[in-house]
């Protein structure tokens, strides 16, 4: 299915909807592109290091487009040594976030689990109208990560 309107619109079109759900969870929304992708990164404060410019080390949920036209999504966890608020070993933080996702993994097209730590998941829908039920997806699991965090909290 050809993409109707500028996949950029699309995310902030989606957030809109959402933001209520977000905003309840203290979720952030960024927008951007890398390596010619357009993507939809979702987080909270507590996942990420943004504030110490020099500290590598996050947890996000994104959403892109790529170069195929195939919207895809991922969890992704990136230098989690590094978080300044924990002490995490990244691939037992994979395990058992995958563990806690059992429940639900089968709500998730085309998912896979089939990673190294960095990705947590990842997947692919078939239209820009699914956009919505990722994101409204990511808010129901987001706290397995918040639980890990907490449960990894210095």
């Amino acid at each position: 299915m050809p993409i109707s309107q500028p996949i950029e619109e699309l995310f902030r079109q989606a957030v809109a909807r959402n933001r209520a759900g977000l905003d309840q969870c203290q979720i952030e929304s960024r927008f951007g592109e890398y390596q010619g992708c357009p993507f939809l990164k979702l987080d909270k404060a507590n996942w990420h290091n943004r504030g110490e410019v020099t500290i590598p080390g996050e947890i996000f949920f994104s959403i892109w487009r790529d170069e195929n036209g195939r919207i895809n999504y991922n969890f992704h966890a990136f230098k989690l040594r590094h978080l300044t608020a924990c002490k995490i070993q990244s691939r037992k933080f994979a395990a058992d976030f995958r563990d806690r996702l059992q429940t639900t993994k089968q709500s998730w097209p085309n998912v896979s689990v089939a990673y190294g730590p960095l990705t947590l998941m990842q997947g692919w829908v078939e239209n820009e109208v699914e956009i919505d039920e990722l994101i409204a997806g990511f808010i129901l699991i987001h706290p397995i990560i918040d639980m890990l965090l907490e449960e990894n909290r210095k």
